[in-house]
This record gives C-alpha cells, sequence and structure tokens, in this order.
C-alpha cells in the first residue's frame, strides 16, 4: 500500500481530491499572493498580487481582497481560513473567513458555507459575533465578522484542555 501523499509545500496530508499536489490551505495562500519578486499588481476584483504572507512582503504592500485589506492570519480549519483584515469601506477591522477550496469548491461545500453564514446571522447572543456580509471575489468565498481581539477559543480549550478531561466524570 502506497503512503498517503503530502502537500509538497507544508507536509499535510491530502485528501484524494487534492489538486496540484497541495493541500487547499497552500493553494488558497497560493491564489491570494504571488512570488515575492513579483511587482504588486491590481487585478480586477480588487485581489493584489504579493508575497505569500501579508508581514512578509518584500514591497510592503498590503494584499487586498475586494473590499478588505489582509492584516494577518488569525486561524484556520477544515472548512476556511480566517484573516484579521480592514474593511476599506466603513474603514472596520473585520475577522475574514475564507472557504479553503475557493473556486475549486464542490456546491455542497459552498451550500455549507453560506448556510454557516446564514444561521450566524440569525443568531444575538453577546457571546456570538455579529455577521456583517457574506460574498465572493473571483470564485472565493468569504464570510466577513466581527473582530474580537484576544485569544482564540482553540487556544483557550488547548491550554486548560487537561484541567477539564481530569475534572470529567468517571463512570
Amino acid at each position: 500500500m502506497a503512503p498517503p501523499a503530502t502537500c509538497q509545500r507544508c507536509g499535510t496530508r491530502l485528501d484524494q481530491f487534492a489538486p496540484e499536489g497541495m493541500c487547499t490551505r497552500c493553494l488558497l495562500r497560493m491564489g491570494l499572493a504571488a512570488s515575492p519578486r513579483d511587482e504588486p499588481q491590481s487585478v480586477d476584483g480588487g485581489v493584489v498580487a504579493v508575497s505569500s504572507s501579508p508581514s512578509a512582503n518584500a514591497a510592503n504592500q498590503p494584499i487586498h481582497f475586494g473590499d478588505y485589506e489582509l492584516i494577518e492570519e488569525i486561524g484556520h480549519g477544515g472548512m476556511g481560513l480566517v484573516y484579521q483584515a480592514r474593511q476599506l469601506s466603513l474603514g472596520r477591522v473585520v475577522a475574514l473567513k475564507l472557504l479553503l477550496r475557493g473556486p475549486y469548491s464542490s456546491p455542497e461545500l459552498l451550500r455549507r458555507f453560506r448556510r454557516e453564514a446564514q444561521i450566524a446571522a440569525g443568531l444575538r447572543h453577546p457571546g456570538i459575533v455579529a455577521v456583517y456580509e457574506v460574498g465572493e471575489v473571483e470564485g472565493q468565498a468569504y464570510i466577513a465578522m466581527e473582530y474580537v481581539s484576544g485569544r482564540s477559543l482553540a487556544k483557550t480549550i488547548s491550554d486548560c484542555g487537561l484541567r477539564i478531561l481530569r475534572d470529567l466524570p468517571v463512570g
């Protein structure tokens, strides 16, 4: 039996649908940014081609995605990458979730992504971030949400995870 394929950039195990021998996270980063030796250039739809990391951009140019300027990656999961971003038209900082597979997403994955946004947009609670916008730029689906600074829920859970497991009742 052949060993599972891994991403040629980051070494992540690939699923059977991974195009180009790279994981969806690396493909998305490549789609949002070009090589650092490239000159920044605007593209219809607002994407600017620059280096793969907003802070490592050789020309110190921000990465633009539609009406948003990407500041830094703040999280990722099985469905998407989340960036801290500035919404240019309103001058506010948001959390911008991008669907990992971008234009390669299946209709079912796009439906689930949009459904997640619809459900979250209908909820009102101090512990739930507000959804500002759902959209698509050049085939890349996104959800713009309220940005909350501080530790992520995943970090908080991992930091106290052992204590939670220790305190679980047995039996």
